[in-house]
């Protein structure tokens, strides 16, 4: 099961300044609480040209294929028939061969850019960002 509630402020606080700030809280029944956030800014000095800007967290919980996965197949490797298995995490013998329980992804965003749009119907954009992800 999951629940969130997500809450965003976007405002412009000068007709060359925009800002945005948002929150969002996620419940997973088998992954605990997680509180995210998003800061992000967009600032135009002169008309056509503005620089943006964002600093994000994010959090993803692992999918139930990924949890509960399993496959049995039968492979002819040289002309020798050898059964494999693919089992979930939680399996005995899973757990008897080292596999660990899945924990959830928390990730860390930034990015910029610089958007020129100076020409009539034409507006070129540079964006460059970076996602850490633990």
């Amino acid at each position: 099961n999951n629940v969130s509630a997500y809450a965003e402020v976007d405002s412009d606080l000068t007709d060359r300044l925009n800002l945005q700030g948002a929150l969002r809280l996620e419940r997973y029944s088998d992954f605990g609480s997680d509180l995210n956030w998003k800061l992000a800014a967009r600032y135009e000095p002169v008309e056509g040209v503005a620089v943006r800007g964002s600093l994000s967290t994010g959090f993803r919980a692992p999918s139930l294929q990924q949890q509960f996965y399993a496959a049995q197949s039968t492979n002819n490797v040289s002309g020798v028939l050898l059964d494999t298995v693919t089992l979930p995490v939680s399996n005995p013998a899973a757990t008897a061969l080292g596999a660990r329980p899945l924990e959830a992804e928390q990730s860390v965003s930034y990015s910029a850019g610089l958007v020129l749009s100076a020409v009539p119907r034409l507006s070129v954009t540079v964006d460059a960002y970076q996602v850490s992800i633990d």
